[in-house]
């Protein structure tokens, strides 16, 4: 999922698409809120990146450091979530560390992760009255 930006309305791009075997779908315009996970990257990576730089320090580093991080749900870092390893850091560390690993209970993580996140939304939230025939409703 990306925005409307330029680069991905361009045939290259969608060529692109179609010769790894992925959809594109874009977000609705002037709405970058529906884009949420790309939005949310750019407002967590953008201050490390001026920090970094206002530094003078590497910002590559400082985004290789963000992504070797633990998130919460599946207790591993994003990196080795994609590439099921850890990734080498500045900190010394054990060679066994950066063996290949499968991470373990993923999904019921996630599931947990998800029922606490819904559980502390909910907790602010009432029950609407059910509507009948003639009640305005605003879309």
């Amino acid at each position: 999922m990306t925005d409307n930006g330029p680069p991905f309305g361009s045939y290259d791009f969608s060529e692109f698409a179609q010769n790894y075997g992925f959809e594109h779908i874009t977000s609705s315009p002037h709405y970058p809120q529906s884009n949420d996970k790309v939005e949310y990257a750019v407002t967590t990576a953008k201050p490390i990146m001026e920090k970094s730089i206002e530094d003078e320090r590497d910002p590559y580093l400082a985004l290789l450091n963000l992504r070797n991080t633990p998130i919460e749900g599946p207790d591993c870092s994003p990196a080795a979530l994609v590439i099921n390893m850890r990734t080498k850091t500045q900190l010394s560390m054990s060679a066994s560390l950066l063996e290949p690993m499968v991470p373990n209970n993923i999904n019921e993580k996630q599931t947990h992760h998800k029922a606490k996140q819904s559980f502390y939304y909910d907790r602010n939230t009432k029950k609407l009255a059910s509507l009948k025939a003639g009640d305005s409703v605003f879309i």
